[in-house]
């Protein structure tokens, strides 16, 4: 199950149980925003590009957290 924007109550694509310091778009004492809030919010001058650095790198960094490929196969844990 994922998380509501706590703005527009729409379901965003973080899971409930991400921990906040692996979220994007969660503000403290707020909650987790979707991306158009967030960016509506906090840069409302600025036109949104979904393929800025910053944000390719997130994506990626999402997907690689998804498939644990930082994970040793021959660890025992």
């Amino acid at each position: 199950m994922n998380e509501f924007c706590t703005i527009c109550k729409e379901e965003t694509n973080v899971p409930k149980a991400r921990p906040v310091s692996e979220r994007r778009f969660y503000v403290e004492a707020a909650g987790q925003l979707c991306r158009s809030c967030f960016y509506d919010s906090y840069h409302p001058d600025d036109k949104w590009n979904p393929d800025t650095p910053e944000d390719l790198a997130s994506r990626a960094m999402s997907d690689i957290q998804t498939h644990d490929v930082f994970k040793n196969p021959w660890s025992k844990e």
